[in-house]
């Protein structure tokens, strides 16, 4: 887990000049599975954790990867933060 992106408190600064925006891309493949359900099911978990880490403001910019429940890695997310005048 990053510390840079909650730790720096940079993301609650506010600049009346400007608009925030974030470019998020989601890979994920799961090669293993008895039925589309369970490997749907491993996706959904993945994305879920992601999710709250983006939120929590725990990623930096850049790659990062996600795991299945059992830690293994099913994919990356890429963020980059930037903003517009």
């Amino acid at each position: 887990m990053s510390e840079g992106a909650a730790a720096s408190g940079w993301m609650d600064e506010h600049d009346p000049e400007m608009q925030c925006r974030v470019t998020c891309h989601v890979e994920l493949e799961i090669e293993r599975g008895a039925t589309f359900r369970e490997i749907l099911s491993k996706a959904a978990w993945g994305l879920r954790t992601t999710a709250l880490e983006v939120e929590g403001g725990k990623l930096d910019a850049g790659f990062h990867p996600i795991t299945n429940l059992e830690g293994e890695k099913i994919g990356e997310v890429y963020i980059d933060y930037h903003g517009t005048m």
